[in-house]
Formats: C-alpha cells, sequence, structure tokens
C-alpha cells in the first residue's frame, strides 16, 4: 500500500495519538527521506572502499573495473534490499504500536492499565539480541521507550502485547529486574522523529568521521532535511491575510502556458477556504504540491478560467492542481487528489493538453 494511502487507513481507525495528520506524515516522510539519502552515501563509500582496497594490490583502475564489472550495481541492489528491508520492519512496527498504544486500558486491573509487552527475539544464529527475549513489563514502563524493536539494522525481534489476565493465564512471569540498559543503534526504531533523526545521522558522521567527502555528503543532507522542515512550517505560519511564494514552474511550463512569470503564490485565505472545504487535505498535501508545480508530468488548460490545471503524482497519489494565470502573477488556486489516476484524467478528457513529461502515462499506475 502507497505510503499516504496507508497513514490513511491508519487516520480511518481515528488513532488518538495522531492528533495532528499533517505533521505527522510530514515527520514520517523526513525519516524515509533521511534513511534513503543516506542509504545513497553509504553505497557510496562501500563503493569507495573497495575501489581502494583495489589499488592497495596493486591494481589499476581499468583492471579494477575489469575484475569487477558488476561490483557497483551489486552493491546498489544489496543497499536498496536493506532499505527495502528495514522500511518494510519499520513500517510494520509503526503500524503495529499505534494500534497497541491506542488500545483503552482495563480498568479493573491491578494497575489501572492492564496491558503488558513482551520481547520476542529469533533463536538462531543471526540473532542480535537474546539478552532481551522473554522480557515482560507494563506497556508504560520506560524500558520501552528505548527497546521498542527493531533495534537496530536487520534486528527481526517484535513485540507482542497482552493483557493482565492473559499473562497470568499463560503463566508468564512479570520481569522484576529488566536487562541492563543499552544504546539503541542508529537506524532502530524511535517514535520521536528528532531524537531519531539526531541518533541516526550523529552515527553516520561518526563513524565517517575521517572521511571528508562522506562528511560533506551527510552534511548536505542534513541541509536538506532543514530546508523541507522550514519549507513546512512556512505554511504552518500562512496566515490568512498573508501570501507566500508558493513554488517556481519550469521553464518548459511557463512558455508552454504563456504565464507572465515562474513564481506561483499561495494566499492564505484560499489555504483556509480549502483545507475547510475539503477535510481529506491537509498541509501535507499543500508540501507535496510544491515539488508538483516545480516538475509536473502534464499540463492541460482549463475549459472555462484563465486557469491551467497541472497532473503530478506523489507517494502513489495523483494530484490535480490549479494555478490561475493572469497579467502579472501566478496564483494557486486548488488542489484534489485521488489514488486513481485514470478517474482525475478522465475528467480532463476535452481539455488542451499544454504539457507532457516523457515520464507522463495516461491514467497509469501511481509512482512513488
Amino acid at each position: 500500500m502507497p505510503f499516504l494511502e496507508a497513514i490513511a487507513s491508519i487516520q480511518a481507525r481515528e488513532p488518538k495519538l495522531i492528533s495532528n495528520p499533517a505533521k505527522f506524515k510530514f515527520n514520517e516522510y523526513l525519516r524515509a527521506f533521511s534513511i534513503s539519502g543516506v542509504g545513497k552515501i553509504d553505497t557510496l563509500i562501500a563503493y569507495q572502499s573497495a575501489l581502494e582496497t583495489a589499488l592497495a594490490k596493486g591494481q589499476t583502475f581499468n583492471q579494477f573495473q575489469k575484475a569487477n564489472p558488476d561490483l557497483l550495481a551489486n552493491i546498489h541492489k544489496k543497499q536498496q534490499e536493506r532499505i527495502f528491508r528495514y522500511n518494510a520492519i519499520y513500517a510494520n512496527t509503526r503500524g503495529k504500536m499505534l494500534r497497541y498504544e491506542n488500545a483503552p486500558p482495563i480498568t479493573d486491573s491491578s494497575d489501572g492499565d492492564g496491558w503488558y509487552y513482551i520481547y520476542y527475539s529469533r533463536h538462531d544464529s543471526r540473532a542480535r539480541h537474546l539478552e532481551f527475549d522473554g522480557v515482560c513489563l507494563p506497556r508504560k514502563h520506560e524500558f520501552w521507550h528505548t527497546h521498542t524493536p527493531p533495534l537496530d539494522w536487520g534486528c527481526r525481534c517484535e513485540l507482542q502485547m497482552f493483557s493482565e489476565r492473559q499473562i497470568k493465564a499463560k503463566g508468564i512471569a512479570v520481569t522484576t529486574t529488566p536487562p541492563k540498559d543499552r544504546f539503541q543503534e542508529a537506524g532502530g526504531f524511535e517514535p520521536d522523529t528528532s531524537k531519531f533523526l539526531h541518533n541516526f545521522f550523529s552515527e553516520k558522521l561518526q563513524r565517517y568521521a575521517n572521511n571528508a567527502k562522506a562528511t560533506g555528503l551527510l552534511k548536505a543532507v542534513l541541509n536538506s532535511i532543514e530546508q523541507k522542515k522550514q519549507r513546512f512550517l512556512s505554511l504552518v505560519q500562512l496566515n490568512p491575510d498573508q501570501v507566500m511564494d508558493f513554488a517556481t514552474l519550469p521553464p518548459v511550463v511557463v512558455k508552454a502556458v504563456e504565464a507572465p512569470a515562474d513564481q506561483v503564490v499561495l494566499s492564505g485565505a484560499t489555504l483556509q477556504k480549502h483545507l475547510d472545504k475539503h477535510p481529506e487535505t491537509d498541509l501535507f498535501d499543500y508540501y507535496l504540491v510544491q515539488d508538483i508545480l516545480e516538475q509536473p508530468l502534464a499540463v492541460f488548460k482549463d475549459l472555462k478560467d484563465p486557469t491551467i490545471i497541472l497532473i503530478g503524482v506523489k507517494f502513489g497519489r495523483w494530484y490535480r492542481l490549479s494555478v490561475g494565470v493572469h497579467e502579472t502573477l501566478n496564483g494557486f488556486a486548488s488542489l484534489l487528489h485521488s489514488s486513481n489516476g485514470k478517474k482525475i484524467m478522465k475528467q480532463l478528457a476535452r481539455n488542451p493538453l499544454l504539457y507532457k513529461s516523457p515520464e507522463f502515462a495516461w491514467g497509469g499506475p501511481a509512482q512513488p
């Protein structure tokens, strides 16, 4: 299930822990962006290390290439598999923990909550966290703040939740003294996004402290994250009586639609009116729209108004955006979204096509 649709399914159950859906989605997006961006750096450094090893053996670069024709591709594939595997584990854990944490307390229980987590580790040669296997503690115990799996890359441990009555029936004893604390390795599950990013990048910067290229790339990712935070914050702080510079249309689109300028502005009044009218839309949609405006898949002409309609896809969701093209400026008008691209394209069957990117497919499957 695509990222946005997966979160929508969680929201449909009205979880109490997601008080601000837009902020929740933005934080999860930052986490995924960080893992992906650093994964590419890890791939580059792995290739660099392999090359240095070959040179230390006296090989020339050409000899190295001939001897290892598929090295980069293999490393890239391996890294992709690791990133995919981690994200799958993380997504499953995130969904499970949201269900667990939203379960109402059992009022007649001994501690007023009545729920317990039990830690389960695999028992094979790849097991790395056997010391925590079988730990049974109350759901709200501070131990779980730092020991909710996955604890590191490739961790396959999991938590199960049982009621007080269930653990008594199973003969499971509550742990009296939790295992000695240990540092939660970067990449492990950390519910707080700020803490996760701090731990994740601190570990990477320490690992590559003697590699100027790697640290430079890591700092570039950090700078990009800060820019994304500021961009989202500007939407959060936009008042109804304010207007902000929202996005920049690419030159090819400006030319195709004969726009007076490349800048698109967004008024706070338009934003608030749309959010009130369409509760299925939130500020994270508007955050993603900025990227679509700067790289649309297709642009159509509105049949009635001096408006252009831009189409784009983000995280498996199709967006239809309207921008008013006036004599002196371009004003963002509205957005609609759907998981069904064909549904959106059907509405534009009679609209003149002004621009189409090479990646555009008529109503095809949504790309990430």
